[in-house]
């Protein structure tokens, strides 16, 4: 056994800058989380912290009410105007599948194209 780490495994230089950054990331939202005690906002840091991991230019949250209908939670990345469109729109459980059904899965967030068909479906 050598006190060398084989290049490329999650212990080489690149690898425990980035697994730092996670997880000085996590702690950020820990923290955050320690200070929430409102529902809205703590599903508004939720959407903002994916958005910005995942990259995308606007992120959704859609929660499933009491009469089974899901509606539009928090949002970012979207104009005052349009955010307010998509939270009047409600999506019915088999509109909700549908886009689950063409998502693409990334880790627990479902991620559908822009273009993908089933985005023009009826709520």
């Amino acid at each position: 056994m050598t006190g060398e780490r084989p290049s490329g495994s999650r212990h080489d230089a690149r690898g425990l800058e980035e697994a730092a950054e996670g997880l000085r990331e996590i702690l950020e939202v820990a923290r955050a989380l320690g200070r929430i005690s409102d529902e809205a906002e703590l599903l508004d840091l939720i959407n903002t912290t994916a958005r910005g991991q995942l990259g995308c230019n606007v992120c959704a949250i859609a929660i499933r009410g009491d009469d089974g209908v899901f509606r539009y939670s928090a949002t970012s990345g979207l104009s005052v105007e349009e955010d307010g469109v998509l939270r009047s729109r409600v999506l019915s459980p088999s509109a909700f599948e549908a886009l689950r059904e063409a998502a693409a899965p990334i880790g627990a967030v479902c991620w559908v194209p822009p273009g993908h068909p089933v985005r023009d479906r009826p709520m």
